[in-house]
């Protein structure tokens, strides 16, 4: 009789056969070789819905928010003003990584509430030990940024395709600070107002490929000196491995059968991010030396993509 060890092996290489199967289906049905761009002027809802958010692929809204009065008025004077010593949440890290994997460990950054000018001023410190990041994920434009609110109002667009709109968050830094892969159960208009956002999208379908593992849960922390310790939270968390672009084969190797989609979204344009599409997020700061967007999240339809999806999850970690 066949060993465990053996009867695992084809199983494993049996599933692994099979995810390839369906990514490459996928590819060759659904999945875009690269995000498509449409003019904000030229498509219409109704269109939209039907080309993009209906079959769930991403696309690049060409001056969707040009129209926002946070495109010209929104320097770093400008917002230091308004705000005054309104504080607002601020995530800090030694290296720019918050919410990612840092030595075998899910390490959430130490936040710390500040104003505006002392963010900027912790920003652009060449001596400074911390690299700050604006990425507060608790409907920000609303809860901490209200004084602003009037020049980011939400996108007719979004509230004509979608139904609740559950958070409007703000996100600053610079090319230091990034988002690790992970994806979202929500749609999700990304709105960029000052500087240059690189995404990388992976489609659903990607998920074995990205080796979702679990891993003991840390936090940044800082002790009176500024320096910074990761502190262990005694939980575990669901996370996705790889950190593209650099990705070792060696170690992942099912990765080179991923579809990694690169899209830059420009001051006054809007990236559709689907919900459920994994996706990295880095930047390029503007001539202030800052990148700004605010995003929507907009509850996705609980229907079959979604209970696929959780289903997929459970067979995705088999044999890892």
């Amino acid at each position: 009789m066949p060993t465990l060890a053996k009867v695992s092996a084809r199983v494993t290489s049996q599933l692994a056969a099979a995810w390839v199967a369906m990514a490459q289906e996928a590819r060759d049905l659904w999945v875009p070789r690269r995000v498509p761009a449409v003019d904000a002027f030229e498509v219409t809802p109704l269109e939209f819905h039907r080309r993009y958010v209906g079959p769930n692929t991403p696309a690049l809204i060409r001056g969707g928010c040009r129209h926002w009065p946070a495109i010209r008025k929104w320097t770093n004077a400008f917002l230091v003003e308004r705000m005054a010593t309104s504080p607002v949440s601020v995530a800090l890290t030694p290296d720019g990584r918050g919410d990612c994997l840092v030595d075998g460990r899910y390490v959430s950054p130490y936040e710390e509430q500040m104003s505006l000018e002392r963010f900027f001023h912790v920003l652009t410190d060449p001596g400074s030990n911390a690299i700050p990041y604006i990425q507060k994920q608790c409907d920000s434009l609303h809860e901490e940024f209200g004084r602003l609110c009037d020049d980011v109002p939400e996108l007719g667009i979004g509230r004509d395709l979608f139904t609740h709109l559950d958070a409007a968050n703000v996100w600053i830094g610079d090319s230091r600070a990034y988002s690790a892969v992970h994806s979202d159960a929500y749609e999700n208009l990304l709105c960029v107002v000052a500087g240059v956002k690189h995404v990388t999208l992976f489609p659903p379908t990607d998920l074995p490929f990205l080796y979702q593992r679990q891993y003991a849960r840390g936090q940044y922390a800082r002790d009176s000196s500024g320096e910074f310790r990761i502190e262990d939270c005694g939980e575990n968390v669901v996370w996705v491995s790889v950190d593209p672009p650099d990705v070792s084969l060696d170690e992942f190797p099912l990765y080179e059968h991923a579809s990694p989609i690169e899209v830059a979204v420009e001051a006054g344009d809007v990236l559709y991010l689907p919900s459920l599409w994994y996706h990295r997020v880095g930047q390029t700061p503007d001539a202030e030396g800052r990148c700004i967007a605010v995003n929507f999240w907009y509850d996705m339809q609980y229907d079959s993509r979604y209970t696929w999806m959780r289903f997929q999850e459970s067979f995705a970690g088999a044999g890892r």
